[in-house]
């Protein structure tokens, strides 16, 4: 069968639906803990389910336990060269945190749907990070093992995307902005308006600038609800996650190799 030139639509449909399962299913998922191995689970048979190679990659934590990161990608082995789109699957205690980030995951799951089959002008490795609240290890302990940096070309980082509020793609640290500004670049084509393009080194993106990666960073305005047990399904909108996802398979599929290869 050939691959398909346009992916699927993004409705936000699956996005919500993981969304919910896991904030509301699963609930709060705090670092090594049962329901964050139950949680990585869950991601890893969505990820076969849209036909990708599955892998784990285990990291001890500073208390003595471990937590891993559930990362998924085309073909029997990891791509050379490839982008990675991730998003952090743990909470702080106290919340499903559905917001802060079940909302990313959702994001990072329909994503892989909306575009299994669909030629793509750079391979993606998907990457769902655990313990990200904190010390941002999961992303930190993955970007240590590679075997260069030059493997990755970039970051996407989807962390708090589930309400409709305040649209944001941003940059971080000294890194070519190249990725960021080819995103929001595509929202603005798509008639969205960004307020805010500037990020701090809040969520698992720093980890990739810091080793010299370029960044995309997608998120929605700041809410007083983050690390609460009011970060509930509550706040989330199917329509918010579908305009975020859009955005990001539209800037996925719209790459132009000449982009990076001249940085």
């Amino acid at each position: 069968m050939r691959n398909r030139t346009t992916s699927r639509p993004f409705t936000g449909v699956e996005a919500y639906r993981i969304t919910r399962f896991l904030s509301e299913g699963i609930g709060q998922r705090v670092a090594e803990s049962d329901a964050d191995r139950a949680a990585a689970l869950f991601i890893a048979d969505l990820f076969r389910g849209a036909g990708l190679t599955v892998s784990t990659q285990e990291f001890p934590l500073p208390s003595g336990g471990a937590s891993c990161n559930v990362f998924a990608y085309r073909g029997p082995i990891m791509p050379e060269s490839y982008i990675v789109v991730g998003a952090h699957y743990d909470s702080v205690a106290g919340t499903g945190g559905a917001n802060d980030n079940a909302s990313g995951v959702g994001v990072l799951l329909e994503t892989a749907i909306s575009l299994a089959g669909v030629a793509l002008p750079v391979p993606i490795v998907y990457v769902a990070f655990g313990a990200e609240e904190g010390p941002h290890a999961g992303s930190k302990h993955f970007v240590a093992e590679l075997s260069g940096v030059s493997s990755v070309i970039g970051m996407v980082n989807l962390d708090a995307v589930g309400v409709a509020d305040g649209m944001e793609i941003g940059c971080y640290g000294e890194v070519d902005p190249w990725l960021a500004a080819h995103c929001q670049e595509t929202a603005e084509s798509l008639g969205f308006h960004l307020t805010d393009t500037h990020f701090g080194g809040k969520s698992d993106y720093a980890s990739f600038a810091d080793a010299g990666i370029p960044v995309a960073c997608f998120a929605r305005t700041d809410q007083p609800t983050a690390h609460t047990p009011d970060d509930n399904m509550s706040l989330i909108s199917q329509q918010g996650m579908a305009e975020i996802g859009t955005i990001l398979v539209n800037a996925l599929v719209s790459l132009d190799p000449g982009m990076w290869m001249t940085k």
